[in-house]
């Protein structure tokens, strides 16, 4: 009985060792996932950047050429880590050249590595009485795009993961 009870405690300790040094090394493992996520955050600001600068180059020159300019915001990247891929959220808004009764609004995610558009938000406001009204940008080519309000909530989606 004697015997059974010292193989029993000393199985329990060996197993409470076990435990605490897979948890340790859980820790460790999760560090470096920590240091690598720092690391693929610091290369999508980086190319994010570039393309963004790109990207409003080639929208400013088509729009002079359409002979009307563009207000821009700052764009946000992020690596998503369930996409495993560097986002960036541009935002760009035309205002019509006479009193301001209507404007467009560009927003949009994209997967900046494989160049494609993941999420919209192209629409007009138009002022109606002391309202703004939000029109959808019909663009047929299956990105999904929403106003204002539902847009945001799932670009936020897409920026915490």
């Amino acid at each position: 009985m004697k015997k059974t009870l010292i193989i029993c405690l000393s199985l329990l300790f060996l197993t409470l060792i076990f435990f605490v040094g897979c948890e340790q090394i859980q820790d460790k493992i999760f560090a470096l996932s920590k240091g690598k996520q720092l690391e693929l955050s610091e290369k999508c600001a980086k190319v994010g950047r570039e393309y963004f600068k790109q990207f409003v180059a080639e929208t400013n020159a088509t729009a002079y050429q359409m002979k009307t300019s563009y207000s821009w915001d700052d764009p946000e990247f992020h690596y998503n880590k369930r996409l495993n891929t560097c986002l960036i959220h541009i935002r760009y808004i035309e205002r019509e050249p006479y009193p301001i009764h209507y404007t467009t609004h560009y927003n949009q995610v994209v997967d900046v590595f494989s160049n494609k558009t993941i999420l919209r938000g192209f629409f007009s406001r138009d002022k109606e009485d002391d309202s703004w009204k939000e029109n959808i940008l019909d663009m047929n080519d299956g990105v999904p795009n929403f106003t204002s309000t539902e847009y945001f909530k799932r670009k936020d989606k897409l920026f915490t993961e």
